[in-house]
């Protein structure tokens, strides 16, 4: 008798609500039909959000259980229903808690510019989540602080210039560490009045087929570049210049300003090594072809938790030493943490 009453204990509803409001990964033991129930469920995924993942299809397609669990978790969303993912209320409180969120909305939804800012507003590089042309929309630029009005305060001043070389990383299946870095310079006190050219924000073309052919002669000039003349010549077009010439004519602007070109390298899980992407040899190319200083950064890979404000700080002590010694080394320095 004693083992059958434990058994319908074990099954009992205010068993398993006891259980998930202690620990709400207690969920994953729980019978079927109680993953099933509001009241467990809504007191699981209070207690550790995460646990949606185990509710039942029905419940992960409640608004009410989904939106407790995205409140404190933004990147629960995940496990919620896809109409869910494509409800704006579920959505917008998500991307609120967390930005990152925005990876799992649905495709529609990653296309509104009100979602995509609010992501962008809780944590900048959301933007590489963004759809239908928002990774590179001004305003979203902006508000992820990769393009400012100081572009257009300081051109007219002639202020000093300088150049980002990375690799991209405003794509959903890219890493985020170039972003994080430009970022974190655009902020320190010694780019207060430079201008920091990022391309990555900018929308542009190629005459190159494969668009980062090393082989391929384009180096930005006019005499190499394959677009028509009158995108080679003065200021570049967005989204119609070849990337080369836009990028050869900040690294002659950056020359012309007494700037230099930071490029990051980042670090290669798979080769087991710093990489420069194919894009990035072709801007060392362009670089010292227009005897332009370099300096380069490489990714922490052995502490890979260390903040990538300390790789910024490290970077800052190589330019200060620059400074120092009257600008006069045009080498390749390489910055470390």
């Amino acid at each position: 008798m004693g083992c059958i009453l434990s058994k319908h204990k074990r099954d009992s509803r205010s068993y398993w609500l006891k259980k998930v409001k202690k620990n709400g990964l207690k969920l994953v033991d729980a019978p079927i039909a109680m993953r099933g129930s509001i009241g467990i469920v809504k007191a699981a995924v209070e207690r550790l959000p995460y646990t949606l993942m185990l509710a039942s299809d029905e419940l992960r397609s409640r608004k009410s259980i989904v939106i407790g669990a995205v409140k404190q978790n933004g990147l629960s969303l995940r496990y919620a229903s896809n109409d869910m993912k494509s409800s704006v209320d579920v959505v917008m409180e998500a991307v609120r808690q967390d930005g990152r969120a925005l990876e799992y909305a649905s495709d529609d939804l990653r296309c509104v510019k009100k979602v995509v800012l609010t992501a962008i507003r809780q944590n900048p590089t959301s933007i590489k989540y963004a759809l239908g042309g928002l990774n590179q929309d001004r305003d979203c630029l902006v508000m992820a602080g990769l393009f400012d009005d100081k572009y257009d305060r300081l051109s007219n001043a002639n202020a000093t210039r300088v150049v980002m070389s990375t690799k991209f990383s405003l794509g959903e299946n890219t890493s985020d560490y170039s972003t994080k870095v430009a970022l974190l310079i655009k902020k320190h006190p010694y780019f207060e009045k430079i201008i920091v050219y990022f391309p990555n924000s900018w929308s542009k073309n190629t005459c190159d087929p494969e668009w980062t052919n090393i082989r391929h002669p384009c180096r930005g000039t006019f005499d190499t570049c394959g677009k028509p003349a009158w995108l080679k010549i003065s200021v570049p077009k967005i989204n119609q210049s070849c990337w080369r010439s836009s990028f050869r004519y900040q690294l002659e602007k950056a020359k012309e300003t007494g700037g230099f070109m930071i490029q990051v390298a980042e670090y290669s899980r798979e080769e087991e090594r710093h990489v420069l992407g194919r894009g990035q040899q072709i801007e060392t190319e362009m670089a010292e072809q227009v005897g332009l200083k370099i300096f380069r950064i490489y990714q922490n890979h052995v502490y890979p938790f260390d903040s990538v404000a300390d790789t910024v700080e490290g970077f800052a002590k190589c330019l200060k030493g620059w400074y120092d010694g009257k600008c006069e080394d045009m080498s390749l320095t390489v910055c470390t943490s």
